[in-house]
């Protein structure tokens, strides 16, 4: 038996043995009316309390998107306005070299477009290249570091094809992108 019911069965005084008598009954019918009221009211509260409490999550939820967006945004715009103010060439390459953004002092050192360069290999154009890509690079003989090794490289002795094939000379700055440890790609920095 549930533990409301038979709290309410004594405080009328009755137990399984002996049946209620008429007026005893309705005052138990009462008695038992009243709770499906309150615990009908509760429900109602509780379903309301929620309905509130979703509509200020969601709002919340909708000012805070908004206010990340807005600051994402923002942080985009300024990150953006530094790259096109770059006096130098900026390059951005994945792992496996190939471009992946350039900035407008880069388009004009090569001669060519951002979106033509991108997806290009990079070692194809500038001299020293990646040891890697030995094999595959613009001069064979001068290399630099992998990008695993995590170190920097540096030298005013670089070349630069230009897309009309000449070799103009060039300081190259070439920075490791590590994530975790490993190398997603690289930032070179291109100066003539």
């Amino acid at each position: 038996m549930h533990p409301l019911l038979a709290r309410q069965l004594k405080r009328l005084g009755l137990d399984e043995a002996h049946p209620p008598s008429p007026v005893v009954w309705d005052e138990l019918l009462k008695k038992i009316d009243q709770s499906y009221v309150k615990a009908d009211q509760g429900h109602a509260l509780l379903e309301r309390s929620l309905a509130l409490s979703s509509a200020e999550m969601q709002e919340l939820y909708a000012q805070l998107k908004h206010s990340s967006e807005t600051q994402l945004e923002q942080e985009r715009n300024t990150l953006q306005t530094v790259l096109h103010s770059l006096g130098d060439g900026l390059c951005v390459v994945d792992a496996e070299w190939k471009i992946q953004m350039v900035n407008p002092q880069a388009e004009l050192l090569f001669e060519e477009t951002g979106h033509t360069l991108l997806g290009r290999s990079v070692y194809r154009m500038i001299s020293p290249g990646p040891e890697e890509y030995r094999s595959e690079c613009l001069i064979t003989d001068s290399t630099f570091p992998s990008l695993a090794s995590g170190e920097p490289y540096r030298t005013d002795d670089g070349v630069l094809l230009t897309r009309n094939g000449e070799l103009l000379p060039i300081a190259l700055v070439v920075t490791p992108l590590l994530l975790g440890g490993k190398a997603i790609g690289a930032v070179l920095v291109v100066r003539d």
